[in-house]
């Protein structure tokens, strides 16, 4: 398989600092669009810091950049040495809060995907931001939000990086059991979807438009609907 790969992180319109980060291959960004082409092995993460003030973009940097030096172990890993991993990661973040006041109690949500050229694959997750599919015409969600109670707004996270060491429980078993030609996988930060309904993204990916294009669209859609949140987004099309 191939993969086409459009994604952007934002500020929006109400917050003052961007708290998400996004990591597309080799390139983490707290800004801006990246778009890649014809792709054989697929490497994208989107982490949502929280907590407030300056705090949460220093646990999604810190989580982002300790994954992106693993890049080439993470690839050769089973779910088991992911999730041993994914902790000593989120034991060393704690660790670094705890040394530096000003940072303490920092955290991030993270979800992931990592697509090897055999076409294995892995999906990763803590936290609310999520993972769809457009197959076909049908868009559905594949992670599930960890979060005390999904039909209250703003409930809080039951899992995350940061904070204590019973804070993370890595979700590894999404209901993605395939991937498909043709497929275009969304992983998102929760203000995405705060913004825009499943069914308006779902009609931006239906579009003729090619993938960048779908991507810019996304945001400008998002913003014109207000984007209270920071909002990331990675677009990854399965050719």
């Amino acid at each position: 398989m191939i993969f086409n790969i459009s994604a952007f992180t934002h500020i929006g319109t109400k917050r003052e600092i961007n708290q998400d980060r996004i990591l597309v291959e080799d390139k983490i960004l707290d800004k801006d669009f990246h778009h890649l082409e014809e792709q054989t092995e697929c490497f994208c993460f989107v982490a949502d810091g929280i907590g407030g003030g300056v705090r949460g973009e220093i646990a999604s940097q810190f989580v982002l950049d300790n994954i992106l030096e693993q890049k080439n172990d993470f690839k050769q890993k089973n779910e088991s040495g992911i999730q041993e991993e994914m902790n000593n990661i989120n034991n060393e973040l704690i660790t670094y809060s705890k040394s530096n006041p000003e940072y303490f109690g920092t955290g991030t949500t993270l979800t992931g995907l990592i697509i090897k050229k055999n076409d294995e694959f892995i999906s990763i997750n803590a936290g609310d931001s999520e993972m769809w599919v457009l197959r076909n015409s049908l868009f559905f969600q594949v992670t599930e939000s960890q979060v005390f109670d999904e039909s209250e707004p703003g409930s809080p996270l039951i899992s995350y990086f940061g904070g204590k060491e019973s804070s993370l429980d890595i979700d590894l078993t999404s209901s993605l059991r395939e991937i498909h030609t043709k497929d275009i996988i969304v992983i998102s930060s929760d203000g995405l979807l705060n913004s825009l309904l499943p069914k308006q993204v779902k009609a931006v990916l239906m579009n003729n438009q090619t993938l960048k294009q779908k991507s810019e669209f996304l945001l400008e859609s998002s913003l014109s609907k207000g984007a209270d949140d920071n909002v990331s987004c990675i677009l990854i099309e399965v050719s």
